[in-house]
């Protein structure tokens, strides 16, 4: 076996090392009265882009004048949105209506940056305030991309046409957000290219988080969605909302849509809860002008303190874009949830493991040190030469003989990254171990460990019974079992898109023999492994995973027993298992059988 780990900068070595950069830049620039040009997003045509066709028309034209200049913040022509004769600045007490949408499709990020707005924490990690950006206009903004932190450079040069900003407005003389969406924008090509996305994209390149979306079917329980959601909200999550598309041949509900003032196929910020007698609120943010009314609408935004507080401009940006609906209301016309797991004050861990093993050889699991309690996510981003497999996580307790222990939590997929979040780990030593279903002879993991507290951790070799052990782990904690009698127990497990039978021969002695039978499997498009494929032994005292079902790419599809079935025997054929054994041995991988222990509770190598 080989393998590499690559130990990846975390956010401040990566600002640091492009703040030095910078800074020696703006120097320069100094010397000879320039300021900064970004080569790499000229400001011109090309960067500019074009609207897709689909979203041209009579009325909303493509893009005219692509060859005018673009201007830096203090060239713009005043505007209603800048009022406040402020001067110019990155950002100073962001709320989230200074975040107004410009004539391009991006409310997916729009949405997500009115949910950061008061995250001033978070703000700073992602476009830090710098002398040299508004004198020089030397941009930074620290973005999540390709499984690491990157510092994204442009130049503070905005499109416009007629000395007002194209894209998003510069609410109250601040730049960050037309400055992130610039970053945004770089990195996808153009503005034109920032039409259409999904804000849990948008989260994942603002926090590195996990991100994901939550759909609302008409059958949801209301209750425990209003449970969820506050959950989140108290634990940090930022959230946003997307409504569907509305067709222009669904006349009534078009109809609906339009007489609520509620925008279709459209991305929303959530913002706050609260309860108002027996009522259940959610505060929305839109990304435009365009504010609900119906129930609710013309309740306060904020408290009066925080109201008296506001400029005459923030009033009135607040009273156009945010406002607070009945979460009855908002399940009517919201189709989707975006949760971004994002923890404030959290520490990240990033490396790239790179592993090239022959069958049954020794592995690599991550070892992780706990001083004091902590909360725990860790995310692995899997890179597979050899296409499809059935991946497990799985965390483990180590236990007195550097073996894993109690089984804490497994998360399963066959998709290229697997999530693990929620975990509470107490003082003590953790395995980190990744069971692949197959031989997979190459592959690159980037690895996230995010903890609530500092920890330690570290690669350790380990037998390849250890990777046998914690699946067989994961069948017995999980799974069902299907038969049992003092002698044989039948497990299995399905994992959605995937069915793992295990036995367990309690015998001292005797030996049994199991064979499976696959009903009809071109109808569900699967392939299965082992007894399915012929006759398997099981010797004395041991536990053994006998076969595996894989529908492919279908994580919804359960297997029940109308599928295959299997029977078994005793038998003492204990020659016919020795060869069996041997010629097995070098083909095999989870199905290599564990010694059970005589309490029947753990395994051993």
């Amino acid at each position: 076996m080989s393998f590499s780990v690559e130990y990846l900068p975390n956010r401040e070595e990566v600002l640091k090392e492009s703040d030095e950069k910078c800074r020696e830049q703006a120097a320069i620039l100094s010397t000879v009265g320039w300021l900064f040009v970004d080569p790499e997003f000229f400001p011109d045509a090309k960067s500019l882009g074009n609207k897709p066709e689909e979203k041209i028309t009579e009325k909303n034209k493509d893009y005219e004048n692509v060859n005018d200049p673009w201007f830096p913040p203090h060239q713009l022509m005043t505007s209603w949105s800048r009022t406040d004769g402020n001067k110019w600045q990155v950002w100073d007490d962001p709320w989230p209506f200074h975040v107004c949408q410009g004539d391009t499709g991006d409310c997916w990020l729009m949405a997500a940056l009115m949910t950061i707005a008061r995250r001033k924490e978070l703000l700073e990690q992602i476009i830090p305030k710098r002398h040299y950006t508004l004198k020089h206009g030397i941009v930074q903004v620290r973005l999540f991309v390709d499984g690491k932190w990157q510092m994204i450079t442009t130049d503070f040069h905005i499109p416009q046409q007629n000395g007002i900003e194209r894209f998003s407005q510069l609410s109250g003389n601040q730049t960050w957000v037309a400055f992130i969406e610039k970053a945004f924008a770089k990195l996808k090509g153009s503005y034109g290219n920032l039409w259409g996305g999904h804000p849990k994209d948008a989260y994942r390149f603002l926090t590195g988080a996990h991100s994901r979306y939550i759909p609302l079917k008409r059958d949801l329980d209301i209750d425990g969605l209003w449970e969820e959601l506050v959950k989140y909200h108290s634990s940090g999550f930022l959230l946003a909302a997307a409504t569907p598309l509305v067709l222009e041949e669904e006349k009534l509900r078009k109809v609906f849509y339009n007489y609520y003032s509620v925008n279709s196929n459209h991305a929303y910020s959530i913002l706050d809860f609260k309860k108002y007698g027996m009522h259940r609120l959610i505060q929305l943010g839109n990304t435009n002008s365009v504010r609900w009314n119906g129930k609710w609408s013309e309740m306060a935004n904020y408290n009066d303190a925080t109201s008296k507080k506001f400029s005459e401009l923030d009033r009135t940006l607040s009273n156009a874009k945010v406002f607070w609906m009945s979460i009855e209301d908002f399940v009517r016309f919201f189709d989707y949830i975006h949760v971004c797991e994002y923890q404030e004050g959290w520490t990240d861990y990033q490396f790239k493991q790179k592993i090239s093993r022959a069958s049954r050889h020794d592995g690599l699991i991550i070892r992780l040190n706990i001083e004091k309690p902590t909360d725990v996510n860790i995310e692995a981003h899997v890179e597979i030469e050899s296409g499809e497999n059935q991946v497990f996580l799985n965390i483990h307790r180590a236990n007195n003989e550097n073996q894993c222990g109690e089984l804490i939590k497994s998360v399963y997929n066959q998709e290229s990254t697997l999530t693990m979040g929620g975990l509470t780990l107490v003082p003590g030593t953790y395995f980190v171990v990744m069971v692949f279903c197959e031989i997979v002879p190459k592959l690159d993991v980037n690895w996230m460990i995010k903890s609530s507290s500092p920890l330690s951790y570290h690669f350790v070799s380990c037998p390849f019974s250890l990777f046998v052990d914690s699946l067989q782990q994961v069948i017995m904690k999980n799974g069902e079992t299907d038969e049992e009698d003092e002698n044989i127990t039948i497990f299995l497990l399905d994992r959605g898109g995937g069915v793992y039978i295990m036995a367990e021969n309690r015998m001292n002695y005797g030996y049994f023999e199991i064979q499976g039978n696959l009903k009809n499997a071109d109808a569900y498009k699967s392939k299965s492994k082992n007894f399915f494929n012929e006759p398997m032994f099981l010797a004395p005292m041991t536990r053994r995973i006998v076969g595996m079902i894989q529908v492919n790419g279908d994580l919804d599809s359960h297997l029940d027993k109308s599928y295959y079935d299997y029977d078994y025997n005793y038998s003492v054929l204990f020659r016919v298992w020795k060869l069996y054994e041997s010629v097995k041995a070098e083909s095999e991988e989870m199905y290599e059988p564990i010694r059970v222990k005589k309490d029947l509770n753990q395994s051993e190598a």
